[in-house]
């Protein structure tokens, strides 16, 4: 079940048209949303704007036989932005912000198309790296999917 849900936040990631607007008109390129193992991901500059999903931990609580699950979702967001000065790393922290922003509101709507699916879905917490590497910025945005 959870590659179902997992498919559907990289639809609603995919098909929002803010993150779609927000990237075009901040790097003229679209939006790249990929699932993989964050070790095991070779990612080049080119690629950006790009959120991946990861699925890191699974929590099991039993109720009998059944076996209720909390997935760990971390939706991991990279941005290019070359500008050094104090205007473009202010530009880049601006920018790094509303693209979580967008990208939490992006995973809750539902979009209607095949393989989208409704989900128990919360919200964890947020961080970034504070351009350490840049010119890429990073921030990952933590997710709860309990299912059953």
């Amino acid at each position: 079940m959870i590659n179902l849900y997992l498919n559907a936040l990289k639809i609603r990631l995919q098909n929002n048209q803010a993150l779609t607007d927000f990237c075009q008109t901040n790097f003229g390129r679209n939006l790249s949303v990929r699932r993989f193992f964050k070790n095991r991901a070779e990612i080049n500059a080119s690629d950006l704007p790009l959120i991946f999903i990861t699925r890191p931990a699974i929590k099991r609580e039993f109720a009998g036989n059944i076996s209720k699950k909390e997935h760990s979702i971390a939706l991991y967001g990279l941005l290019h932005w070359p500008k050094e000065d104090d205007e473009g790393l202010s530009r880049a922290q601006d920018l790094s912000i509303e693209f979580e922003e967008l990208i939490e509101d992006a995973v809750h709507i539902y979009t209607g198309l095949t393989g989208d699916i409704s989900m128990a879905l919360t919200d964890g917490d947020s961080e970034n790296d504070e351009g350490i590497f840049h010119p890429v910025y990073a921030l990952v945005k933590h997710l709860i999917i309990k299912d059953r």
